[in-house]
């Protein structure tokens, strides 16, 4: 039996119909603004890691990184940011 996204994530935004499309938005290195996010798989000191839409993933890793606000599909990181990782989208034209 296939689970949805939101049976496996132990996320926060469960709805994946409602998410807006992924959007990365970066200021400088001490956060960032990610929206289309479907959930959160980890929230640890040196890595946020988040499922976006068709199981695509994301992950920030850094120094005191941690998720500071969320809701409606986007969330805040906060932290030294040192390295982006995207996984999935294979199928994405460019």
């Amino acid at each position: 039996m296939k689970k949805s996204i939101g049976s496996v994530v132990k996320g926060i935004m469960r709805d994946s119909i409602t998410t807006p499309p992924f959007c990365f938005e970066m200021r400088d290195r001490r956060g960032a603004l990610i929206g289309g996010v479907c959930g959160i798989t980890d929230n640890s000191q040196d890595r946020v890691s988040l499922i976006l839409k068709k199981g695509e993933s994301i992950t920030v890793l850094g120094e005191n990184m941690s998720c500071i606000s969320y809701g409606n599909g986007s969330v805040e990181v906060s932290g030294r940011i040192v390295q982006i990782t995207f996984c999935g989208g294979r199928d994405e034209k460019l």
